[in-house]
Parts: structure tokens; sequence; C-alpha cells
């Protein structure tokens, strides 16, 4: 169990520096496009969601509504999908969280992640340093396909977002498996 945590948390601090390194490139420059006019937007979002969560347009409020009624109205959103302005975003309206509380919750999400995957590549027992690295890849490209790639099939992220989400996962989990493989051979070597 020693091992797994030792190599765990040292894959979680080369995550998280990797991640850092990744954010600098001019990659990233290209997935968040800006308003035209930030200020007017940010009035109409904070007339119109006046609590923090996940908006959708359209999306209709149900709420007072018949049966009958809620699921015409959910048809009429369904099929104005593609007809018309579509916004999914996660809004917040007394504003996001502070930089430092960010990187702290990050870098405890990529130490766990790191940890989960070091008893993974330790439960497979002695391997060698490909297949680890291999295993490591194939849950990167599941995770992405379960987890980032509905977010281009229902909300509408650019191919260029979710192309950039790819390259960072096979990256981001390459090294960090990396690490991991290498520490475990040299904690099997002696």
């Amino acid at each position: 169990m020693k091992k797994i945590i030792i190599a765990g948390f040292i894959g979680g601090i080369v995550n998280f520096m990797t991640a850092g390194l990744l954010q600098q490139t001019s990659l990233h420059t290209t997935k968040v496009s800006s308003f035209k006019d930030e200020k007017a937007v940010a009035s109409v979002l904070g007339e119109n969601s006046p609590e923090p969560g996940f908006y959708m347009l359209p999306y209709p409020d149900t709420s007072g509504l018949s049966d009958e009624e809620a699921a015409k109205a959910k048809q009429a959103a369904i099929e104005a999908i593609p007809k018309g302005m579509f916004v999914t975003a996660a809004i917040r309206p007394d504003g996001g969280r502070p930089m430092n509380e960010s990187l702290i919750l990050q870098f405890i999400t990529c130490c766990l992640c790191s940890i989960a995957l070091a008893a993974l590549l330790c439960a497979m027992g002695r391997k060698s340093f490909g297949r680890r690295l291999g295993v490591t890849l194939t849950l990167a490209l599941f995770g992405f396909a379960a987890f980032i790639l509905p977010s281009w099939t229902w909300y509408g992220y650019p191919g260029a977002f979710i192309l950039v989400e790819l390259v960072d996962a096979v990256v981001l989990w390459g090294v960090t498996g990396s690490v991991i493989a290498l520490l475990f051979r040299r904690f099997e070597d002696g």
C-alpha cells in the first residue's frame, strides 16, 4: 500500500505540473471564444440566471405546467435546438472560486486520480513498462470517450475544444502513467 501511495502522490505532482504546462501552450488558446461585448452578456446572464447552475438555451420552464403541457414544452425546445441559438453554460452569478482554491482542489484531484491509477497498475502484478503504459492510455481514452465526448455530442462543445481535450488526456495521462510505471519498476527491482 505504501508503494501505491508514494507512486500515486509522485504521479499526482507530475500530473499537476504537466497539466499546468499544457495550459500554457498555444493549443489552449484555440478552445475558448470571447463574447463581442462581455459586459452586456454578463448583464443579461445576471438578470436571467439568479442562482449558480448549469443552464441551457433553449430549455423550457415546466414549473406549474401539467404533464401534457410540460411534454409539449420539452418537445418544442428539442425542435428549436437545430434552428436557433443554442447555449450551454455553467453560471456563477456571484463569481467563481479564487485561483488559489481552484489550484488546491485540482492538485488534490490529480493526486487522487494518480493514486487510483497506481493501485490499478499495481494490481496488474509485475508487468512491463509498455503494458502499464498501454493500460494507462486505454483508461485515458476511455475517460475521454465517456466523459468529454458527450459534451460535443449533447452540449455543442466545438470540435477544436474536444480535440484539445483528447490531446490533453493522452499527453497528461501518458506522462503520469509513465512515471508511475517507472516507479513500480524501480520498486520491483529493489
